[in-house]
């Protein structure tokens, strides 16, 4: 028998929490660690406590993994569901612990190129140890936290400060792409020639992926004349 709507409202809610404390314990802002009791009790059992802890942690991993992805699933689909007929109150899934601010400064806007895609649960710990970006800082755990959040669940967050994440990334890749000398005409940029009567002849031959052109890069508009012989 289905659930009906009011039923809906409360599940979707605790659902919704459940994907986030997943989230939170995935990526703590500080590491646990085993405490000197149990390590005594392992090394006393003969069991070497580093290769049962990595075992413990790969398979609790994957089950968590498991879970979370089935939950998130479950969590996007009702909340698509609200979104062409709504059922729940407003605001309903805005999380109140959830603080990703645009403004406050942090590396995801450096590391969006790499990062700003699904991945199965855990799979992004590695960002605290390494950077996507040559130049740029690990991650932090609240960074790489932000980032699940934002990729699996961005309607906890509100609208506004969705808004100005995407404002900020936009910025940050025209500055990394095009830089400041933009307007004057300098800096990194395509150069082709395409023929008045071979506009769509040239546009798909020179300005296609295959060639390699970077359409990051700024592409100007110069009109050329040519004198018939």
């Amino acid at each position: 028998m289905p659930f009906s709507l009011s039923e809906l409202i409360p599940m979707s809610l605790a659902l919704c929490e459940s994907c986030i404390g997943i989230i939170e314990l995935a990526h703590p802002d500080a590491k646990l660690s085993i405490n000197e009791d149990y390590r005594q009790a392992l090394l006393k059992s003969g069991i070497k406590h580093h290769k049962l802890a990595a075992e413990l942690e790969d398979k609790e991993t994957k089950l968590w993994a498991g879970l979370f992805k089935v939950i998130s699933t479950l969590v996007r689909h009702l909340h698509n569901r609200d979104t062409r007929r709504p059922f729940c109150p407003q605001s309903h899934w805005l999380s109140s612990h959830i603080s990703i601010q645009a403004d406050r400064p942090s590396q995801i806007y450096r590391t969006h190129n790499a990062v700003f895609t699904r991945r199965p649960l855990g799979s992004l710990q590695s960002l605290t140890k390494t950077s996507y970006d040559d130049d740029g800082p690990p991650l932090a755990n609240r960074d790489v936290r932000n980032l699940v959040i934002l990729t699996e669940l961005p309607f906890v967050v509100c609208f506004a400060e969705r808004v100005k994440i995407v404002q900020r990334l936009i910025m940050s890749d025209k500055e990394d792409n095009q830089g400041e000398m933009t307007n004057f005409i300098i800096g990194p940029a395509i150069n082709v020639v395409i023929r008045r009567n071979y506009i769509y002849e040239d546009a798909f031959e020179k300005l296609s992926s295959e060639n390699g052109n970077d359409f990051k890069s700024t592409l100007f508009d110069q009109k050329e004349k040519y004198q018939r012989k």
